[in-house]
């Protein structure tokens, strides 16, 4: 026979709650009736009669109690509308106190309990909850499987679909039975749950929030349904009296639940717990929009919205979204609400979840278009917020620009009228206002070309041109303008629109959160007709324009490159009259002589130039061979003024003569990028020597170097070239170096590294930003030239290239470090002028010094990869991991690691040779690389589980023979010990009184971590040690149904099902063997102090110990039995009976509904501002 537990009545913890429901309450549990005690509707009526009236579901067989059946049936997958009724009719049979225990016990069983069921003294007056749920949680298996509502598998859930089915229907039935009136199931059951939701054992908090959420939710419906017959049947001024009673009474009991236990779990430690009351609560203000949809149910979720999970503010956010789009009259009713949290959703515009900052950008949206140009009257969203916002289409994801591209469109539809946005009109000036908004991140913003990322946001190539992109007369009007900056913004634009109509557009690699389509969807035929109709029209158009643009602003830069910009997508084909060709020619003879005479200029507008002359020589049409001859005379007139620039440069060092010769090397830069120049190798190399022996300007190096480095790859595409023509000539398929070819080039990379590393020991002394970029890019050069496979590094080259990667990444990473720190300021003084203005140029800062690095490792790890630079360099890179200021460049070691821990096969041997080098290097790389490296092991053994073995083996060793400083490293990897291997090497450990009796508190440290993984109890002076948590066996899948059966193979099947209804006995004291480990003293100073430091922090407690005097008992068998054989008179698992039981206060539940005390203390929650 199963034990008892009996427990005799508290008076100094009792927790039974006090629930106000619509009843008389009585003594005894009452009979129901047969009447409907307030008016249903007809058909729920007639369904209640047919469903009372069926075959029983719930079959009771010997030895096997009422909960246990009604678990076995709703697992079985029997329909939760028939086990309700069920329930109730055996309710219905003077079983009332049976069947709320049985409710209560299937609540513990989804909760994991198996060994115990609450008996009907449970039910009484004075009963201690808590400690009976401690006695419950207690006979939990140490290695039972995750609980229902913890299992993610398919099967399961089905269970708790069916699950939450059955307790919603429940609470329908007992409306319309007449049972929710009676006074005994609603309140004791509800009580209970409540109890549960304050338990300090995430199972039960967990399974109890789900269920009293249901309980809500059917409440909810009750009242709606109420309500509604209430307005549609006629009735007498009595008869609505007690309806509106009733309907008075039911909101009581929800509003008494949810400020009970709903309240306190938006707030609790466990992120599965505060997303399901956020999910449900949401779907309350749509379903039932007339009682939820206030602002008192809107502010739970701004603590949503500074969760740290991410799925929780995704949820939030959604919510948001979903009800300012259904709710009616959402403006007004979520204004507050949407007031107060409007910053944090322009702060969360740049969360570092896509779908958070996507959700937020759509929300802001939502706002704008609620609200109209009445927003900044209202003080909703400031024009400093929404431009904020808008700083979003420079986003690297285009999930993120193309949000922020519907949140510009929307933000400049609102400047008009609704009646005026439709016409031809109204269209062309909001055209006019993006090219003004344009011009204003231009000017005010200093971004390069926004008209790129503007035409990108607002343009995706499978639909339909948007209309603020279709109607470019404004595009062409701002092209003539005398301004330059509009006259920029005007071609730029017009650009853009070519660019990306033509599938030609690239921003950069789409980051690998945000990969959503990788295939293109193909456009349909008229489609694509009514695109390249487009394309020439908008190609005339502006190509009649380029001349007087040119003639106008003759000598600027930046209108070349627009011009350049615009040439390279322009359709030639669709000059077809004799007066197009005419002034196309004469577009093409300006920028030749624009381009002979171009000043210095920055590298943006040096590849809009050369990508336009590539565009001219590259595409089959008639203006082919005029262009040919432009950039022959273009060649002629450049390398004559190298030649005469050089002379002057040999005899003079003035300002004037730099200059100039940044002007010519700038054309020549140009020119390398459009045709070879691998002839005037010697006079690229004698230049680059001869400047770098003069310092001149790192912007001078620079060109010189880019425009050498690009004679490589001349000659490698004229390799590629011949090879295609022999292969051809030969008829086989198969491509041959050509040997010459090979050996050319090979010279060229000999040639060109010691020159760079010379260059390198010149400038790396001064760390400005000239210096800096030209580092960086002579090093990104380096990479792609060593990657050939055309050359082999030398020992010494090798070295000097790890040692330059080296210093650069010394020198970058604490720059990015301040110029995130540098955002970080700007964003958070608010009061700052031009502080959007300050925020966009320190955001572009931090961007390109952290592309900058991430390039360069990237670039390194490539060499690695192709076995350009021998495995033996492998740890002196990815010593570097250390210095890693972002997770984006963390990345690409991270990865960079696996590769070559899966190509090598041997992870101990990689990982100590790295923790060796950064051991040499300096104790914080040492200690940081010991932690990035465990990192890389998984929480659960993997195949390089043994290198973690290996490492804290050897980390004893060599702290035993050398010094003990690896133990800095090494502390980390216990971690991921299984007990086993830990008790193995704590044992190496014991052996050396010099490790156990040192002082040192990183030692100190690692040998309690080790004892700790080894459940070992430590020397005195480890006495602080915490104790470990209690592991559950994760399992992908469960069968619930099997492995409760096998659960109840370990009880007595004698039992029978008269013990659970049986009387209260005679409450006594039981004695019972526990484990010291898996204790936890339930006093008075330790239950305080457990409240405040371990339940914050622990997803999920151990609460043993002795039962308290209680009223009420509980059924089971313990799990913590003596085990047979074992040492009972020594062993350490049995400890002496812990003091009376003496926990949470009485607290009547309906005390909650008031405001909340600022010092009370709640268990399992969290605090928000």
């Amino acid at each position: 026979m199963a034990r008892k537990v009996a427990a005799k009545k508290s008076s100094n913890s009792k927790t039974k709650r006090n629930v106000k429901v619509p009843s008389t309450a009585s003594e005894e549990p009452p009979q129901v009736s047969a009447d409907v005690a307030i008016d249903t509707p007809a058909e729920r009526v007639e369904g209640q009669a047919e469903a009372l009236s069926s075959a029983p579901v719930i079959v009771l067989q010997e030895g096997t109690s009422l909960g246990d059946s009604l678990f076995t049936t709703l697992v079985g997958g029997a329909s939760p509308d028939c086990v309700a009724t069920d329930i109730l009719r055996i309710y219905a049979e003077n079983n009332a106190a049976e069947v709320c225990c049985a409710l209560l016990n299937l609540v513990g069983k989804a909760s994991g309990v198996v060994h115990g069921e609450l008996d009907p003294s449970a039910l009484g007056d004075n009963v201690d909850m808590n400690a009976l749920l401690e006695e419950m949680f207690a006979r939990i298996p140490p290695n039972a499987p995750p609980y229902l509502y913890a299992q993610k598998d398919p099967k399961s859930e089905a269970i708790r679909t069916a699950f939450t089915q059955f307790f919603t229907r429940l609470v329908e039935l007992s409306y319309n039975t007449g049972v929710m009136q009676d006074g005994f199931l609603i309140p004791n059951t509800v009580a209970w749950l409540v109890a549960m939701g304050e338990s300090k054992a995430r199972c039960f908090r967990h399974t109890s929030t789900a269920v009293l959420l249901c309980v809500v939710d059917a409440l909810s419906g009750v009242v709606q349904d109420c309500n509604r017959q209430l307005r549609s049947t006629k009735r007498s001024k009595k008869q609505e009296a007690a309806q509106e009673s009733a309907i008075e009474s039911i909101v009581e009991l929800r509003n008494q639940i949810l400020s009970q236990s709903i309240h306190q779990r938006a707030r609790d430690v466990a992120p599965e717990i505060r997303l399901l009351v956020f999910e449900k609560l949401g779907g309350w203000m749509i379903k039932y929009d007339e009682e939820f949809a206030e602002n008192k149910y809107f502010r739970y979720f701004g603590m949503a919205l500074y969760d740290k999970k991410t799925e929780i503010r995704v949820a939030a956010l959604g919510i948001i979204q979903r009800a300012i789009d259904t709710i009616t009259d959402s403006g007004s009713r979520m204004f507050l609400f949407l007031q107060y949290f409007a910053k944090r959703f322009v702060e969360m515009c740049n969360d570092v979840s896509t779908r958070c900052a996507e959700l937020a950008i759509s929300v802001i949206r939502r706002i704008l278009s609620a609200y109209a140009n009445e927003v900044e009257e209202k003080q909703c969203l400031s024009p400093e917020m929404v431009d904020c916002a808008l700083l979003s289409i420079f986003d690297e994801r285009p999930t993120i620009r193309h949000e922020a591209g519907a949140l510009l469109r929307e933000f400049i539809e609102t400047r008009l009228p609704a009646e005026e946005r439709s016409q031809e009109d109204g269209q062309a000036a909001m055209t006019e206002l993006l090219c003004t908004y344009a011009v204003t991140l231009r000017s005010h913003y200093g971004e390069a070309m926004p008209e790129r990322y503007i035409v990108d946001s607002l343009y995706t190539p499978t639909k339909d041109i948007p209309p603020l992109l279709h109607e470019y007369r404004p595009m062409l009007k701002f092209a003539k303008s005398g301004d330059v900056n509009e006259t920029i913004v005007g071609l730029s634009l017009v650009a853009a629109v070519l660019e990306k109509i033509q599938g030609r557009m690239d921003l950069g690699p789409t980051p690998r959160d945000d990969r959503k389509q990788p295939h293109e969807k193909k456009l349909k035929a008229n489609m694509r007709e009514t695109l390249e109709t487009f394309v020439a029209s908008l190609s005339r158009d502006v190509g009649g324009l380029l001349i007087n643009t040119l003639e106008a602003h003759r000598g600027d830069a930046d209108v070349v490159g627009a011009v350049a910009s615009v040439i390279a997508v322009l359709n030639m084909k669709a000059f077809t009259s004799l007066d197009q060709m005419s002034g196309i020619t004469s577009v093409l003879m300006m920028m030749r002589k624009l381009t002979a005479t171009l000043p210095y200029c920055s590298e943006n507008i040096i590849a809009q130039i050369a990508a336009g002359w590539q565009a001219l020589l590259a595409d089959d049409h008639p203006l082919a061979k005029e262009a040919n001859g432009q950039v022959l005379e273009l060649q002629r007139q450049v390398l004559k003024q190298l030649a005469t620039g050089g002379k002057k440069a040999s005899q003079s060092l003035s300002a004037k003569s730099e200059k100039e010769q940044l002007s010519v090397w700038c054309r020549m830069c140009i020119l390398s990028s459009i045709i070879s120049i691998v002839d005037q190798w010697e006079l690229l190399k004698s230049s680059f020597l001869d400047h770098v022996k003069r310092h001149s300007s790192p912007q001078l190096i620079q060109l010189i170097l880019m425009a050498w480095g690009r004679c490589v790859l001349w000659q490698l595409r004229e390799m590629r070239e011949q090879q295609k023509l022999s292969s051809a000539e030969e008829g086989d398929s198969e491509e041959v170096s050509s040997p010459n070819t090979s050996h050319d080039i090979r010279q060229m990379i000999g040639e060109i590294l010691p020159c760079v590393f010379q260059m390198w020991a010149a400038y790396s002394k001064d760390e400005d930003e000239s210096n800096v970029k030209l580092l960086v890019d002579s090093m990104l050069l380096l990479c792609d030239l060593c990657a050939l496979p055309h050359y082999t590094l030398s020992q010494i080259e090798q070295d000097s290239l790890l040692e330059n990667f080296a210093e650069l990444s010394a020198i970058l990473a604490p720059k990015v470090i301040i110029a995130q720190d540098a955002c970080k300021a700007v964003e958070a003084n608010v009061s700052e002028e031009q502080r959007l203005s300050n925020l966009a140029k320190r955001r572009r800062e931090a961007s390109h010094l952290e592309s900058s690095l991430m390039r360069i490792t990237m670039g390194m790890a490539r060499l690695l990869v192709l076995n350009r630079l021998p495995e033996d360099n492998a740890a002196r890179l990815l010593v570097q991991w250390a210095r890693s200021p972002t997770k984006t460049v963390s990345d690409v070691f991270r990865c960079l690691f696996r590769k070559l821990r899966d190509l090598s096969g041997d992870s101990f041997l990689l990982e100590k040779s790295i923790l060796m080098v950064a051991y040499n290097t300096s104790p914080e790389a040492l200690s940081t690389m010991g932690m990035k490296l465990s990192s890389m092991h998984w929480p659960l053994h993997d195949k390089h589980y043994s290198a973690c073995v290996d490492i804290v083996r050897f980390g004893i060793e060599f702290a035993i023979s050398t010094d003990t400083s690896i133990i800095t490293a090494v502390l980390p990897y216990c971690s991921k010990l299984l007990r086993n291997d830990a008790l193995t090497l704590a044992n190496s450990v014991a052996c050396c009184d010099e490790l156990i009796t040192s002082k040192d508190p990183t030692m100190m440290t690692f040998v309690s971590s080790l004892f700790r993984v080894a459940r070992l109890e430590g020397p005195a002076s480890l006495a602080f040690v915490n104790k470990a948590k209690r592991m559950r066996e994760v399992s992908a899948s469960l069968d619930l149904r099997t492995g409760y059966t096998q659960d109840q193979t370990l009880q007595p099947s004698s039992r029978l099902r008269s013990d659970v209804v049986s009387t209260p006995q005679r409450p006594q004291r039981v004695l019972r063997n526990i484990r010291q480990s898996d204790t936890l003293s339930l006093g008075d100073e330790s239950h305080q102090q457990t409240q405040h430091e371990g339940f914050e922090n622990s997803p999920e407690e151990i609460v043993d110990g002795s039962l308290a005097e209680t009223g009420g008992s509980f059924e089971g068998s313990s799990r913590l039995t003596d085990t047979p054989g074992a040492n009972k008179s020594g062993a350490r698992s049995l400890r002496e009976p812990l003091a009376p039981f003496t926990g949470m206060q009485k607290r009547d539940l309906s005390a909650y509904g008031d405001t909340l005390n600022s010092d009370e203390i709640f268990i399992a929650t969290m605090d928000f501002e």
